[in-house]
């Protein structure tokens, strides 16, 4: 997928319209010249008239006048508009100006041709010539100087003067008239090939001058304001709202499963989703709001005269308009936004502490589950500062390695034995362990994942080799790992380092990353595989839970049922029968099937009876325990794992976050 290059740009549009005013500026520039030229052009022609006693030229003069007298009046109308700040439409007032400029010109022309051409050559005169050559040329001047910004009027201009002069010359006895004659066509085009040439290095100079304002104040991709120029407006609007007793909110977006767009699709896709989200912020705001895109997925829009209730009402709105699916080149996306607002004067008196108190009140509509907005309260800030001293300690965590990992043994029933143990995270904070599901979606956000991945292979890699060697050990990476990271080289080097045969170790991945047929997810795959390292499909049943993508990745070896198939399991018929089918359905496809979660009896009776199932984990065999603890119970197996004597609710901790 790439990206459209000829996206439509605010950027664009307010540039070309900035260009399109600077060429009207200089069209209706210092009206007090343009009434000289007239005046001597006209007074040009007038004098020639009343030497000959032409009526042709009289008539010519009097037309002149009157164009010369409505150009007049257009320029100081256009002068008091523009004084006045009155918006001028830019096209109208372009035209008005090439209809005075063209008739005036054809009026010189016409007068041109009638000095030459209908007066009898003994009543013409030196001085008559020269009056009328000079009013034309002069203009030619004035013409070239005038309107370089704009070739097409130049060229009417020229045309309009110079065919006719050229025509009444040539009508002239003598061959030195025919000569001036030819001689006025090539010098009248030499004058427009100027004009169009100081055209393009005026058009070239305003492109770049155009480039340079873009890159200061604009984003590239969206064509909103970007973070700089935005911290400006919003400084801007704090002056003026405390000197003016005003309002305004600020709101803080960001874009809800934008990363996974991105991954799955290419970064010109994740653009292109910007560049539709910038859109369709621009349709939602008001006029006088201003919109930017401040980092990433991240967009912070000035609302201006907002109360607490117009801020609630563009938030929901943002929120609702975000939630309608984007298309990306034919490709249906479905992301969200979450949104948070603060209010000046209320919540901060400086652009900072707005923009950081929008962005609390962000954090908190994202905790509270995603796609809603919020309203920045007090009490958030203190859940904000023991966020960041989280994030700060979890960062210190992985610089210093201060993750455990527990293993829980994975039984294989037909022997009775220990043929896998799971590898589970676990991080100790303040004397008390922090679920996964608590941090790992931060350390994703921190750039943290790999690492604490790498971790995580290396503490299990280097104790499954001091276990016997028909016990292997399992590791979940999650789907953005196997998506962006170089995870095999990452796992070649940390059996490289503890020198764990591949076969030993098992990696468990989520069965989102099979729903697209991404080629980087395959080839990633198949490399493990190729390397001797199994793979199995976790948690089963958890997400979309359909077999039907399954045969597209035959590097599969096993698929683990998720324990929520067990509930009910000997006591609903419905559910005996579906954890029943689904798991000889597995065995039927070539896959070795394990059951999660199991912790009673009776339930491992029946799983042994479903006779399509090969592992059993769960808390009646064992608990995650430490290293120390496995340790010595793999060493003191010698007969096969009977179930244990109580049974304790299964906390099942493990590196992937669940979402």
């Amino acid at each position: 997928m790439t990206m459209n290059s000829n996206l439509p740009s605010a950027v664009d549009v307010a540039l070309q319209r900035e260009m399109q005013s600077t060429a009207l500026d200089v069209l209706y520039y210092d009206v007090k010249t343009a009434i000289v030229g007239m005046v001597a052009s006209i007074g040009a022609v007038a004098g020639s008239a009343l030497i000959t006693g032409s009526p042709v030229l009289w008539a010519c003069a009097a037309g002149l006048t009157l164009v010369g007298a409505a150009r007049t009046v257009d320029f100081r109308l256009f002068e008091n508009a523009k004084r006045n700040g009155i918006a001028v439409d830019g096209s109208t007032w372009e035209f008005r100006y090439f209809l005075g400029a063209f008739f005036f010109m054809a009026g010189l022309g016409a007068a041109g041709y009638a000095g030459f051409a209908t007066i009898p050559y003994e009543l013409a005169s030196v001085p008559v010539y020269l009056a009328l050559f000079g009013a034309l040329f002069s203009q030619l001047v004035g013409i070239i100087g005038r309107n370089y910004s704009n070739p097409t009027i130049i060229r009417f201009q020229i045309g309009a003067m110079i065919v006719p002069l050229a025509a009444g010359v040539w009508s002239l006895p003598g061959l030195e008239y025919k000569i001036v004659a030819v001689m006025a066509v090539p010098s009248a085009f030499a004058g427009i090939r100027v004009a169009t040439r100081s055209w393009q290095v005026h058009r070239e100079k305003q492109e770049k001058a155009a480039e340079n304002i873009r890159l200061a104040q604009f984003d590239t991709i969206t064509g909103l304001f970007n973070r700089g120029h935005m911290a400006t407006v919003l400084d801007s609007a704090v002056f003026d709202s405390t000197a003016g007793n005003d309002r305004f909110a600020v709101h803080y977006i960001d874009l809800d499963r934008f990363k996974q767009v991105n991954d799955r699709y290419g970064h010109p896709a994740g653009d292109e989703l910007l560049w539709q989200f910038g859109s369709r912020l621009r349709e939602i705001v008001g006029p006088e709001d201003s919109v930017s895109r401040f980092a990433g997925d991240e967009f912070v829009i000035l609302q201006r005269g907002a109360g607490a209730d117009a801020a609630r009402r563009l938030a929901g709105d943002i929120v609702k308009r975000t939630s309608e699916v984007f298309d990306i080149r034919g490709v249906k996306v479905n992301v969200g936004a979450s949104v948070g607002i603060s209010l000046f004067p209320q919540h901060g008196q400086s652009a900072e502490d707005l923009v950081r108190d929008a962005d609390t009140a962000l954090y908190a509509a994202k905790e509270e589950g995603r796609n809603r907005f919020r309203l920045f309260d007090a009490a958030m800030e203190d859940r904000l500062q023991a966020r960041q001293k989280l994030e700060d300690d979890l960062k210190a965590a992985v610089d210093n390695r201060l993750f455990d990992v527990h293993f829980q043994p994975i039984v294989d029933i037909r022997t009775g034995r220990v043929a896998y143990c799971e590898a589970l995270l676990r991080w100790e904070h303040e004397g008390r362990f922090i679920p996964p599901l608590d941090f790992i979606p931060r350390a994703e956000e921190l750039g943290l994942l790999g690492r604490i991945t790498d971790i995580v292979l290396d503490k299990a890699c280097s104790a499954a080799a001091s276990w016997p060697s028909h016990i292997g050990v399992s590791v979940n990476v999650t789907p953005d790992m196997i998506m962006n990271s170089d995870v095999p080289a990452m796992i070649a080097a940390a059996l490289s380092r503890t020198g764990l045969q591949p076969s030993r170790l098992e990696i468990e991945i989520t069965e989102t990353i099979l729903l697209d047929d991404n080629a980087r997810v395959q080839g990633t795959l198949n490399v493990l595989k190729r390397m001797g390292v199994s793979l199995a499909l976790d948690d089963f049943g958890t997400g979309y839970s359909s077999l039907s993508y399954l045969p597209r990745f035959d590097v599969v070896d096993k698929v683990k049922i998720d324990k929520s198939f067990l509930k009910g399991l000997g006591e609903d018929e419905k559910a005996t029968n579906l954890m029943i089918g689904v798991a000889q359905l597995c065995a039927r496809m070539g896959f070795a099937v394990v059951i999660e979660g199991v912790e009673e009896q009776r339930q491992l009776d029946l799983v042994k009876e479903a006779g399509a199932v090969t592992y059993v984990q769960g808390y009646i065999f064992s608990k995650p325990r430490p290293l120390a603890a496995l340790a010595s119970y793999l060493l003191s197996e010698k007969d096969p794992v009977a179930p244990a004597e109580t049974s304790v609710p299964s906390r099942r901790l493990a590196i992937v976050a669940r979402r």
